[in-house]
């Protein structure tokens, strides 16, 4: 696959010819292939790439690209998509990181520094329309958040837009810049009509706690997943709006073909492709701290350290964020990993249908499927358990797993499972005693129940803790009609 900057939406995030995406080409396509990641100066990809639809994995070129990379010790963070239909979702009015030292200036009406524009929307500040001669060194006035960019094209100083919402996750707000609700509008359009020559100053914004964060956004993309039901997307989400971000002097901070010469060193970002370099900023800042760990563990440390986010707030629960919220500080230290090989994906691969064909054209070597029951997606090591059952009708479903002890020495992990009416959980063994690093230890999770309504999910947790660690994994029960909820 040629990386191309086309498949990026957001282009000032990445030069056309960097070093990393040839460097990320190369292990995707795997010719030439990469020896091992320190002879090449790669621990981890953040790829922001989208494809329109879900592919089947023996086509996906990012997914067989990312196998790829996994077998190099190579971990790959993806973004989940745009679409608000799943693995890195983003969560999260415009910030203003830049200060005009305490200053007033000019301010001005969009409708009051016209040159050429549509008679039918004035205070609209369109394309084209704003005469540059008129709001140079001026703050602007619009009635629409577009006209921000149009303010910053013609060289205002900033910008202020009344009843300021962004609604599109790739409008990128050019600095200063101010979105009043209603209620400052009026307080704003009042001050402007009783003054003769009114002043403002946009402000650097402050930081304030707010008790509904984190939010997933809407525009990002939800689960469940639509190519192997057993695995839950997306993985989990992070910060991926409103992100004061740098930004190539090289693209336009805008669309606008008016813009095209204009630069800036910073911008506001929001999409998914946005939260994909936080998660794989963390996952490099682990893989500093462990740099002998497996991609695998260093996934299953993002997953399972995250805080449990409020599914009443995120109407999509789990197949909205995933194991939770990204934590940097909490995953430098997870106790216990779940680790996922190969092998691990041949088997789940074969119990799909894939013959050995089809797995050594995917593999790109002489892989065969293994002799024995089959088995199914269910058994793969994940970090998370997810099963998909028919409405209305009894279910079991047993999840086995293994984890790694990379916490203390001599510890006992008790299982702690929160509860639903609907489903019964158990684990087995109950609890897990790990007398030296790098143990393993095994158990089987069992989820039982005697039937769902059409279109419904369940989500239950199973946390591992002994006392300083909680290794935290989402249990997720739905029915095959939810695709339709």
């Amino acid at each position: 696959m040629e990386l191309q900057e086309a498949h990026y939406p957001l282009p000032g995030l990445l030069p056309t010819k960097s070093v990393i995406q040839t460097l990320a080409a190369k292990i995707l396509t795997c010719s030439p292939p990469l020896t091992t990641p320190s002879a090449d100066g790669i621990d981890v990809i953040s790829i922001s790439l989208r494809q329109e639809n879900a592919l089947d994995v023996t086509i996906d070129s990012l997914s067989i690209g990312s196998f790829h990379a996994m077998e190099r010790g190579v971990l790959t963070v993806h973004s989940a998509g745009n679409t608000g239909l799943s693995t890195v979702r983003a969560s999260g009015n415009a910030v203003n990181g830049f200060h005009l030292n305490g200053s007033e200036f000019s301010l001005v009406q969009g409708m009051e520094v016209t040159g050429t524009c549509d008679e039918y929307s004035p205070g609209l500040c369109e394309v084209g329309c704003l005469d540059s001669s008129k709001v140079k060194g001026k703050i602007v006035v619009c009635n629409d958040v577009k006209g921000m960019n149009e303010a910053h094209r013609a060289g205002a100083l900033g910008s202020i837009v009344s009843h300021g919402l962004v609604k599109d996750a790739s409008f990128v707000v050019p600095l200063p810049a101010l979105l009043l609700n209603q209620t400052d509008n009026a307080l704003l359009q009042s001050y402007i009509r009783s003054t003769k020559m009114p002043q403002a100053n946009i402000l650097k914004s402050e930081s304030l706690h707010d008790s509904a964060a984190p939010i997933v956004a809407s525009f990002s993309s939800k689960g469940p997943n639509i190519i192997i039901s057993g695995i839950l997307k997306p993985d989990i989400t992070a910060l991926g709006i409103d992100i004061l971000a740098a930004y190539s002097l090289v693209a336009s901070p805008t669309d606008d073909l008016l813009d095209k010469k204009k630069s800036v060193k910073f911008s506001v970002l929001s999409r998914t492709s946005i939260s994909c370099p936080h998660v794989a900023g963390v996952a490099a800042y682990l893989t500093s701290l462990h740099p002998d760990w497996s991609p695998s563990a260093i996934k299953s440390t993002l997953m399972t350290t995250t805080p449990p986010m409020n599914a009443k707030k995120n109407p999509a629960a789990e197949f909205g964020y995933g194991a939770g919220h990204l934590d940097p500080v909490n995953s430098a230290n997870p106790g216990l990993v779940y680790e996922t090989f190969k092998d691990n994906y041949i088997k789940m691969s074969c119990s799909m249908g894939y013959n050995s064909s089809k797995l050594r054209k995917m593999l790109g070597d002489n892989s065969n499927c293994p002799e024995g029951p089959k088995g199914s997606s269910k058994e793969l090591n994940y970090p998370s358990m997810t099963v998909q059952v028919e409405a209305k009708k009894p279910f079991t479903a047993k999840f086995p797993r293994t984890v790694t002890n990379v916490g203390f020495k001599n510890s006992p992990y008790k299982a702690e499972i929160s509860k639903d009416d609907l489903v019964n959980v158990s684990m087995e063994p109950r609890i897990l005693s790990f007398n030296s690093l790098n143990e393993k230890k095994s158990f089987v999770g069992t989820i039982s129940g005697e039937g769902l309504d059409d279109s419904k999910s369940v989500s239950v947790s199973l946390v591992w803790s002994d006392g300083t660690h909680r290794v935290q994994s989402p249990i997720v029960i739905y029915t095959s009609m939810y695709f339709n909820a």
